[in-house]
């Protein structure tokens, strides 16, 4: 009586939490969807939001009158019984007595036959005992062919049968084969099943299948169930956890609602708040929609979760989070207890982000060079934290081991990029052996003007005529305006101020077999050994700094950048100064220059800071540096249009990326951010269809082809269209 008190008054606080979230149409776990099948009828206001009770089971029809045929197997069995023990009058009396009950009743033919010896099941039950199923099956196998009409006992068939379903949906959620485990418990019902992990186990498996309208289901009956059937209050908490994984928090905080009034229940489930705001942090840090802070009240519950239980997790979460938010001290005071609790990869990063969000650059540099051996394993990451101070003006001081880890990311990445800071950084070091290495595999990873004129110039620096000869010959018509400043000087003539020896930079200097003969070009040029101008050429004129934006606009590239190298020597240069600067290097296509002068200017406020992180993250895209352009529009504000400008490239070059290492589900998630703001052109929505393909997709992918067959006639779409319909094609 107890129990139905305490159960009618939580159906009571059902009704009561769902009065709350009626407003809320998609309640799942308070709410059962309405079924596809129901004829649309407007509920009265009162009862919207009431939580769905199974239906009643329709009682069964009577059964009709069956006419009576003869005795039953009681009745009977005072025949056999008399006839066993030959008391043959009191057989007939009994005969008789039947005969006039039941018209017609004849007697037994096997009356007096022998009792038939009862089959023995005792091995059937050892058998189950040790979930032998092989073993069952011989041995009911046997007794069958002994004894054709017999059958195994009613309990033996229904708890085998039990055993099998529970060992078979067991077996396939440890598999993972979650279609499998759907498959094998379609008999279970979740408002009655006295076995909770086995409801636990559907769970899962609906979950995994994206089943939706099951899961929810299978929730709500597992937590409202009638008090004949109620589970446990420990099972209802961690039910009530479990849901945290499948359901918003929302939806979860309607259900703790529901059970408020219940103290066990209640301090059960004290975590679950916390780790609600936990998922609501996470969500909101990877979610590039969402931008407006959460409640302060939220994070100060769990920034206090965070003191008091000292994990690493908490303090990086919230490290993100106000990353995120634009306040790269509080993030960095998080990372630093992060990093020193768990000296992980992503600590390290997240605190480089915050130094650097809080112009710390040095203490950033320091950091990087420190986790150089763990940040490795990124090397976009550790190549992009180097780059500033190594291509910077600061480049005399230096570490040799930063330079070496700058290496090691280098190689690990082939970055073209990359591979020519350092190859600058190289020559202007003296070190012209390990510039000419370095120059080549540049401009074999991605061939530019400026590497193969770097390759040019330290090839002349190393007095290597026949190299020189064999590069001119190659790309003489190609690149037709960088010789002029290549010169033959004599081996070591030219010798900057020494930087640290970069050992890991003998990387294989260029051997190339050519002619003897000469060019002309090289034959005529006088043997000087002066530096290579960066003044002005003779008939230009230097401009004052008022004019750098004019030479900008005349796309005087060069003349620009040779006013502001005046103006540097001379005074230094100005926020906006760098700003104009970094324009005319990216003019020149001199990225790693230009990425310098915007990184100086972000020191600039208001437009000249936007615009200086607008140069930089293009300047970045423009090196395949992905997520530190992702970095500089979280950090600065560009204004919408060239936020969106930014975050398309962005996207599509996480998509390639990703698709190129196999990752096709990230892939298509790069893709669907993109697709939110901006329509998709062919090429993208191609690379969509081969992404579904090569995860299994056929019929998204098929589909997607051919609708692009209708638009385009393409030879990958063909190969695409004849791969999705099982053709023979060459793939991607």
């Amino acid at each position: 009586m107890t129990r139905s008190i305490l159960f009618a008054s939580v159906c009571a606080l059902c009704l009561s939490a769902n009065a709350v979230h009626a407003a809320d149409p998609a309640s799942p776990l308070l709410t059962a969807a309405p079924s596809a099948q129901a004829p649309a009828v407007a509920a009265p206001a009162p009862e919207a939001a009431k939580i769905v009770a199974p239906a009643a089971a329709p009682q069964a029809a009577a059964a009709p009158a069956q006419a009576v045929e003869g005795p039953n197997a009681v009745e009977l069995a005072a025949l056999y019984y008399y006839a066993r023990n030959k008391e043959e009058a009191r057989l007939k009396a009994e005969f008789a007595r039947l005969q006039y009950k039941y018209p017609g009743f004849e007697m037994p033919a096997d009356l007096y036959q022998p009792a038939a010896k009862p089959v023995d099941e005792s091995k059937l039950w050892t058998l189950y005992g040790k979930d032998d199923f092989a073993g069952i099956d011989a041995e009911l196998a046997r007794l069958i062919a002994e004894r054709p009409e017999w059958k195994p006992s009613a309990d033996f068939q229904t708890k085998l049968a039990r055993k099998k379903m529970r060992f078979a949906v067991t077996a396939a959620v440890k598999a993972r084969n979650w279609q499998g485990a759907a498959a094998a418990g379609a008999t279970i019902d979740p408002a009655t099943e006295k076995e909770v992990d086995l409801v636990w186990d559907m769970i899962d498996a609906y979950s995994a299948l994206g089943d939706r309208d099951r899961l929810a289901r299978f929730y709500r009956a597992l937590m409202f169930r009638d008090p004949a059937h109620q589970i446990s209050k420990a099972a209802i908490v961690a039910t009530i956890k479990k849901s945290t994984r499948d359901f918003s928090p929302d939806d979860v905080r309607g259900v703790m609602a529901v059970f408020a009034a219940d103290p066990v229940i209640s301090a059960g489930l004290a975590s679950v708040t916390t780790d609600l705001t936990r998922r609501a942090v996470a969500e909101f840090n990877t979610d590039e929609t969402k931008t407006e802070p959460l409640p302060k009240a939220d994070i100060d519950a769990l920034s206090a979760a965070a003191t008091e239980g000292k994990a690493p997790a908490d303090f990086s979460l919230l490290g993100w989070y106000y990353l995120k938010i634009k306040e790269p001290a509080n993030a960095g005071a998080w990372f630093r207890r992060a990093i020193e609790a768990e000296p992980t990869v992503d600590h390290a990063k997240g605190l480089y982000l915050a130094l650097m969000g809080q112009a710390r650059d040095q203490e950033a540099y320091e950091l990087a060079v420190a986790y150089k051996d763990a940040l490795i394993s990124d090397p976009v990451f550790l190549m992009n934290a180097l780059a500033a101070r190594i291509s910077g003006p600061h480049a005399d001081s230096v570490k040799p081991e930063a330079v070496a880890a700058y290496a090691e990311a280098i190689l690990a990445a082939k970055s073209g990029p990359h591979a020519e800071i350092l190859a600058w950084y190289a020559y202007n070091s003296g070190q012209f052996p390990a510039a000419r290495a370095w120059f080549d595999k540049a401009f074999a990873w991605e061939p530019s003007e400026a590497r193969l004129k770097g390759l040019a110039l330290s090839e002349g620096q190393l007095g290597d005529r026949a190299a020189l000869v064999a590069l001119y010959k190659a790309y003489g018509k190609t690149y037709p305006t960088i010789w002029d400043d290549v010169h033959l000087v004599k081996k070591g003539a030219r010798r900057a101020a020494v930087r640290p020896v970069i050992d890991r930079m003998q990387v294989g200097a260029v051997e190339t077999k050519t002619e003897t003969r000469e060019p002309d070009f090289i034959e005529a040029a006088p043997r000087r050994e002066e530096p290579v101008r960066t003044e002005p050429r003779r008939g230009s004129r230097v401009v004052a700094a008022s004019g750098f934006d004019a030479l900008l606009g005349q796309k005087r590239y060069g003349d620009c950048v040779a006013a502001i190298a005046s103006r540097e020597a001379s005074q230094g240069l100005r926020p906006g100064d760098q700003l104009v600067k970094g324009w005319c290097m990216m003019g020149l296509k001199r990225n790693s220059e230009a990425q310098a002068a915007f990184s100086a200017a972000l020191s600039g406020g208001g437009k000249t800071q936007s615009d200086a992180a607008y140069g930089l993250a293009l300047t970045l895209l423009r090196n395949q540096m992905t997520s530190e352009a992702q970095s500089v529009i979280s950090l600065y504000p560009l204004g919408a249009a060239r936020d969106k400008e930014i975050r398309l490239e962005i996207y599509w070059q996480m998509a390639r990326a990703a698709f190129d290492r196999k990752d096709y589900r990230q892939s298509l998630d790069a893709l669907n951010e993109r697709i939110r703001l901006a329509p998709e052109p062919v090429g993208m929505t191609q690379l969509r269809a081969w992404a579904h393909y090569n995860l299994g997709n056929k019929a998204e992918a098929k589909a997607i082809f051919e609708t692009l067959a209708d638009y385009v006639d393409d030879s990958g779409v063909r190969r695409g269209l004849a791969a999705a319909t099982g053709g023979p094609t060459g793939g991607r």
